[in-house]
């Protein structure tokens, strides 16, 4: 069973110093790439030409659902795979790669593809999100986006298969959320603008009140962010929707960022009873009843935690299913009268994950509290 071939698509507008790696890099497994430039006034045309002819302008309509359609209408091959110019495909074994997207092209028109979500001054493997997107799709479906800002596949349709197990061989960086490609792409004003014009629609979706709460969530203003999250999810409830699971990992990382712990664990539980799965709800649950000072409680979903491990199906913080649920551990049993124990998790840790700095701090603090004594 061979590979299907693939059409690289990408849509790209003054990306002049991050298209030629992106393109590169998607280089080993794509027949044949598209890229359509929405307005460049920098060089990016001309890197993306090294690569490719089909190189298509569209006139910007404040509509990245629109754009994406545009440049799946000249896809000649099978299949499409869709990366931004600030991502990078990395194969990492080509071989589970072949025989991955062999066997589950033959059965699904959309395929899941892992991503890493990075955030923060620079590239830190123990600093990032993960989860898994609709990356692979069969060009004879005729998939298309919808949602001109933070646009999303259209899985309505009850004719299109789906796989719900990411291929296996291949991840996805994406750097465009780090803190310099946010400040010098103006990405969070250019977002905000198109967000909120979406939400002068009538009957506009939810999601747009969640991702106007993103936004303010990463510059910071945390009063403004759960106030529309809050929105968001009684807006998904009023139209008879399940507040996704996104929504209440945003809404309980804003209180713990706040500090205002005191409630919210009554709320966390009917959230983690909705998505049993997902670790980060499960995680912010063992941080609540830490500050609680139910330190027994939180040792105990801290360990579910590590058995419920991490899983790119949810949008999922590296760690909260493995070093920094075991890091909480000890803290738990610290808190509880066993540093021998705690300081027995924080040596494991140092050895495991040596780029994780919490466990050296304790584990210095309670060898100096151990010669004091």
């Amino acid at each position: 069973m061979s590979a299907p071939s693939i059409t690289l698509c990408m849509i790209v507008k003054d990306e002049e110093k991050t298209v030629a790696a992106s393109l590169e890099s998607a280089s080993a497994i794509a027949d044949d790439i598209v890229v359509v430039d929405t307005g460049s006034t920098d060089s990016t045309p001309s890197v993306a030409a090294q690569y490719t002819s089909r190189l298509y302008r569209f006139t910007w309509t404040d509509d990245f659902a629109a754009a994406r359609n545009f440049a799946m209408e000249h896809v000649r091959s099978e299949w499409i795979l869709w990366l931004d110019a600030d991502e990078r495909l990395d194969v990492r074994d080509a071989a589970r790669w072949k025989r991955s997207s062999a066997e589950k092209s033959a059965r699904a028109d959309a395929l899941l593809v892992p991503i890493n979500n990075y955030y923060g001054p620079v590239i830190d493997e123990l600093k990032m999100h993960v989860y898994s997107s609709f990356r692979l799709l069969r060009a004879a479906a005729e998939l298309r986006y919808v949602q001109p800002i933070h646009e999303h596949l259209d899985v309505s349709r009850d004719d299109v298969r789906f796989d719900h197990e990411p291929v296996d061989g291949v991840v996805i960086h994406h750097y465009g959320y780090m803190d310099d490609a946010v400040r010098q792409k103006r990405k969070a004003a250019r977002n905000m603008r198109l967000l909120q014009k979406e939400r002068t629609r009538p009957n506009y979706d939810p999601w747009i009140d969640y991702h106007i709460a993103s936004e303010h969530y990463r510059r910071g203003d945390y009063v403004n962010a759960y106030r529309n999250v809050k929105k968001a999810m009684k807006r998904f409830l009023d139209m008879g929707r399940l507040p996704p699971a996104l929504a209440y990992k945003l809404k309980y990382e804003l209180l713990l960022i706040t500090g205002s712990t005191q409630n919210a664990l009554v709320g966390i539980e009917h959230a983690v009873m909705l998505y049993p799965d997902y670790v980060d709800l499960h995680y912010y649950k063992g941080l609540f009843q830490y500050a609680a000072g139910r330190f027994d409680h939180a040792l105990k979903t801290f360990a579910a935690c590590l058995r419920i491990g991490e899983n790119s199906r949810y949008l999922t913080r590296k760690g909260t299913g493995s070093f920094m649920a075991s890091y909480m551990m000890g803290r738990c049993w610290e808190a509880l009268g066993q540093a021998h124990t705690a300081m027995d998790i924080y040596r494991r840790l140092i050895e495991e994950v040596p780029g994780f700095e919490p466990p050296l701090a304790r584990l210095e603090a309670l060898r100096r509290q151990k010669e004091s004594s």
